[in-house]
């Protein structure tokens, strides 16, 4: 059991009927030119060919702190592939915009949080002979950047190419640590960047010529530059700005009177 990070939980807290928190997807495809007749229906059947998904597809919601909804991620042990994994048809004349009225009706719905929260929906009954594949997961289980990394993950260039799995049949591969990316790669490939940062063989964070320089540069501009013992006896701390004298505006030196004073002189 799993505590859900405190993200994933705010799409929960934040998700209503009027405001779904789920990520979907629409792939459209063309059938192979000599696929046999029953071939969306080996392809409906491959996709619940998994009947034990890897997570996240086989977790569910739970709650094991009573008074607290503070959500868990627990292993549904009554996982049954055929609620996930469903096979629907268009009606006539099979065009887009009847495409689009089944999948805005199937987007709009909740996915059902007593079970693990994704569905999948193969669609044949299109006019020139496409068929799609929707598929729409909770937020809170991936992202849309992720979601789409792993639907891109079970495709294939090579029609001939049957290996491939589902993505609720695929291990996720973790995520490696830096210290181990680079002890891997190898000192040539750490250092091939020269504006990254990289470890060493102990591990240990080091700074890239690049950035040892920019921080150099930084640093001297930042840093105050001292000033000479003259300057600093013969410059008062506080400099009081004076107006230039009148002699050396190259006017006459003579006082300024008062107007009172200008009036009786006349």
């Amino acid at each position: 059991m799993k505590k859900l990070p405190l993200i994933d939980s705010a799409w929960l807290t934040l998700e209503k009927p009027e405001a779904p928190m789920h990520v979907g997807c629409l792939q459209l495809f063309r059938p192979p030119a000599d696929a046999p007749d029953d071939y969306l229906q080996q392809m409906f059947s491959w996709l619940g060919s998994v009947e034990t998904p890897e997570p996240p597809f086989n977790q569910k919601l739970a709650y094991p702190l009573k008074g607290l909804k503070q959500a868990h991620w627990t292993a549904d042990d009554d996982f049954d592939i055929g609620y996930h994994v469903r096979h629907s048809a268009l009606p006539k004349p099979g065009r887009i915009r009847e495409l689009f009225v089944l999948v805005s009706r199937l987007h709009g719905s909740l996915l059902d949080r007593s079970r693990p929260l994704w569905e999948c929906h193969l669609i044949e009954g299109l006019a020139d002979g496409r068929f799609a594949l929707y598929t729409k997961i909770h937020h809170s289980v991936v992202d849309g950047v992720a979601g789409m990394r792993m639907m891109q993950s079970s495709l294939a260039t090579d029609a001939g190419d049957a290996a491939r799995l589902p993505p609720w049949g695929q291990k996720r591969a973790k995520r490696q640590k830096p210290a181990e990316t680079a002890e891997t790669a190898g000192p040539t490939s750490a250092s091939a960047s020269g504006s990254r940062s990289s470890r060493g063989a102990t591990g240990r964070w080091r700074p890239s010529a690049a950035r040892r320089a920019a921080r150099r540069r930084t640093s001297s501009l930042a840093r105050p530059r001292p000033r000479s013992s003259a300057s600093t006896t013969a410059t008062p701390a506080c400099r009081c700005i004076t107006r230039p004298s009148a002699t050396a505006a190259g006017v006459s030196a003579a006082p300024r009177r008062s107007a009172a004073a200008s009036w009786a002189a006349r």
